[in-house]
């Protein structure tokens, strides 16, 4: 063996460390702040709840523009979009098409509660429920992309 293909050996096991230093280093980058998934479940909430109010569309407009500036916040704050794709992201999707399906079926069984008499407060706990839900699919997610960006392929 010469020496160029020694100096290779140790380059190319030199730049596999880097690149894991470098997947952690942007793995921990990308952490979001714990009041994050908390904002984002609030949001949720109070979007759920709207939907049971006349004449409140500015309430949903309240959450959309919650959401937005949080999402604007984290892209300035790691550089990185929530939109942006990265391995794994199907199973994110995913699990956020089921969250949403789940979030809209208690929303309109909180209505239908409401509605079918007697269950005053009803749509105040599926609500909440929402926005908890909401809260802990974001840490999954999050817990996900972070696990993806830690695992060297």
């Amino acid at each position: 063996m010469n020496k160029i293909d020694q100096t290779n050996e140790l380059s190319v096991e030199e730049g596999l460390k880097i690149i894991g230093r470098t997947r952690q280093a942007a793995a921990a980058r990308v952490r979001a702040p714990w009041w994050y998934h908390a904002s984002v479940g609030l949001a949720v909430a109070i979007m759920a709840a709207a939907f049971t109010q006349q004449g409140s569309i500015w309430v949903m407009f309240v959450g959309l523009a919650l959401i937005a500036a949080l999402a604007s916040h984290h892209r300035r704050r790691t550089g990185v979009s929530i939109s942006s794709t990265h391995r794994g992201s199907l199973r994110s999707t995913l699990l956020g098409f089921g969250g949403v399906i789940i979030a809209v079926a208690s929303i309109r069984f909180g209505v239908w509660l409401e509605n079918s008499g007697g269950h005053e407060g009803a749509m105040l706990w599926i609500a909440l429920l929402c926005g908890v839900f909401a809260t802990g699919l974001g840490f999954v997610l999050e817990w996900s992309f972070i696990k993806d960006a830690e695992t060297v392929r």
